[in-house]
């Protein structure tokens, strides 16, 4: 789930110029609100998804979501290259598995990310939540988590967990 929302924002962010500017020298800031964006993708099936988790494999999955990106950068001085990025979306999600012996899925979902680098070490967190109802009375609630370190040296200390 987390790459369909990334893969999302990204190509939104893309296609919409940014509409705020910092205030003081040596510092952009870039922030966009959004309603009612829509996006429908073949999990596990176009280029750069995965799979559905939690027993549901490939699916078509339709996302519409509210949410706001922000971004800020330094552009001069001692710390030119810092940049600092977080995103929060909530919306419904409708998701129909390829295998037609598994339930089509309806609900709600809500996310955010973070992003910091510096010149020497960078962290990208990611948390969101999942839950949907069944067309046979089912209920799917998923949970993930993931958060990546680089440090001066080069070293990646990754961590992740999802829960269905």
């Amino acid at each position: 789930m987390r790459y369909m929302i990334i893969g999302c924002l990204l190509s939104f962010l893309l296609m919409v110029p940014a509409t705020a500017a910092a205030e003081g020298a040596g510092a952009t800031a870039d922030t966009q609100t959004f309603h009612n964006f829509t996006q429908t993708y073949h999990a596990g099936v176009d280029p750069g998804s995965f799979p559905l988790p939690c027993g549901i494999g490939t699916a078509v999955v339709t996302v519409i979501f509210n949410g706001v990106l922000h971004v800020t950068t330094l552009t001069s001085g001692q710390g030119a290259g810092t940049s600092w990025a977080t995103g929060t979306m909530t919306g419904a999600m409708t998701v129909a598995p390829d295998n037609t012996a598994i339930p089509t899925y309806s609900g709600q979902f809500t996310e955010w990310f973070g992003d910091n680098n510096n010149l020497q070490n960078g962290t990208e967190a990611f948390t969101g939540s999942i839950r949907l109802s069944g067309s046979d009375g089912s209920m799917l609630t998923v949970h993930g988590v993931e958060q990546t370190t680089t440090t001066p040296t080069g070293i990646t200390i990754s961590i992740s967990k999802l829960s269905c």
